[in-house]
């Protein structure tokens, strides 16, 4: 199979996305456990507490759109060498973007992250490890 054809049976199957930010492309794939680990901890300090309204989510904005964006761009790069400068780079971009924009980006880059595939894999060690761990009676 050349190589063309490879790029359009993963862009079907859903092996990657390409997203546009600004003039930049980036193909995104599916993020390893290290890469979810590194974005899941920058999305860990966003600060939503309580109850909001729309004039009060405003004065969020600041405290918390560096986090979603440091996350965001640690899934865009990847685990790739020097990937807090790229990621650092990534996230400049990611500055410019409207609420929309942002909001259609974290869709389509969590998406890649297969939280179905976690459930299934801990379920079912979950209910191994039980069976492991009964005592002999």
């Amino acid at each position: 199979m050349n190589e063309a054809a490879k790029l359009v049976s993963d862009s079907l199957t859903g092996e990657f996305v390409t997203i546009k930010v600004n003039d930049n492309i980036y193909t995104v794939y599916p993020p390893s456990v290290k890469v979810l680990c590194r974005a899941i901890s920058e999305f860990s300090k966003i600060g939503m507490d309580g109850e909001y309204n729309k004039v009060t989510v405003l004065a969020e904005v600041p405290q918390n759109s560096p986090h979603i964006i440091k996350g965001l761009s640690c899934m865009i790069v990847g685990d790739v060498k020097n990937w807090r400068w790229k990621a650092h780079k990534v996230g400049k971009r990611l500055v410019t973007l409207n609420m929309s924009e942002l909001n259609k980006l974290k869709n389509e880059v969590l998406s890649l992250a297969g939280g179905d595939d976690f459930f299934s894999i801990a379920a079912s060690l979950k209910s191994m490890s039980k069976i492991a761990a009964k005592p002999k009676l």
